[in-house]
């Protein structure tokens, strides 16, 4: 497919066209994050097209108004990538993309389209184990100190009164949607699942990252990389290089080893 429906263009970037590439990776970002953030990676990916799904209420979209619940967001996505899903491909989402991009799985095995051939999840623990403290709701400055000891914005950033007033609100719809979030039960996906975490990431935990496999049925790999919540920035090329391996051998036989490395 060479071309992109206009309904799907509303929803997915591509940094680089690759209209002949056998691989196709989605991307779902972290809260606060955009199509933007994948925009350097196709040149650590080479043959794998980056579909960088584009969310309301930032960037080129920043007139809509955020959607601040899981379902009614993948019901969305799921409707407005429907056509570019012509090839095999992968779901990569890290934090609460990671979880979006798992009920989006889902909701595409239950309207009967092409399933992906990996979920890559970055810096989440598994959907059926969430835990901590609901954030959406704190007071605008214990909302940003928070954010702050993330690590995932500048701490110049976070001293713009003006940018943050801009912000907040996607900034809250976006962790609105983790916290707000619920599982519910249902069969492991047919898809490999491959969990990166980062070694000091107090958000998460190996033993909730673990129990992602849980979900699939399809073989499981988990690997810590070093770094806090915001690892696949700062460990970017370790990952991209991780991901480039395993995407790039979706025509070979999916993974079949459920060890941890």
């Amino acid at each position: 497919m060479s071309q992109v429906p206009d309904a799907a263009a509303r929803w997915v970037s591509f940094p680089t066209r690759l209209p002949d590439a056998a691989v196709r990776l989605f991307c779902l970002p972290h809260a606060g994050g955009g199509a933007t953030v994948f925009q350097s990676w196709p040149a650590a990916l080479a043959g794998i097209e980056i579909a960088a799904i584009r969310l309301p209420g930032r960037e080129g979209r920043f007139r809509e108004a955020p959607i601040e619940r899981v379902d009614p967001l993948v019901e969305a996505i799921a409707a407005g990538i429907a056509p570019p899903l012509d090839r095999p491909y992968a779901l990569y989402g890290h934090s609460v993309g990671a979880l979006i991009a798992f009920e989006l799985a889902r909701r595409l095995r239950r309207d009967g389209l092409r399933q992906p051939d990996r979920l890559i999840v970055a810096g989440c623990d598994a959907p059926h184990r969430q835990h901590g403290e609901p954030l959406f709701e704190l007071p605008d400055e214990q909302f940003v100190a928070r954010l702050r000891a993330l690590g995932g914005m500048s701490a110049e950033l976070l001293e713009l009164p003006e940018l943050i007033e801009l912000l907040l609100p996607q900034l809250r719809a976006d962790v609105a949607l983790g916290d707000t979030y619920v599982y519910r039960p249902g069969p492991p996906l047919d898809s490999p699942i491959r969990a990166f975490y980062g070694d000091r990431d107090e958000a998460t935990s190996p033993e909730l990252v673990a129990a992602w496999e849980d979900q699939t049925s399809a073989g499981f790999v988990m690997r810590a990389l070093p770094g806090g919540h915001f690892f696949p920035q700062a460990e970017r090329e370790r990952l991209l290089a991780e991901i480039h391996r395993d995407v790039a051998a979706l025509g070979a036989d999916p993974i079949a080893d459920p060890r941890h490395d």
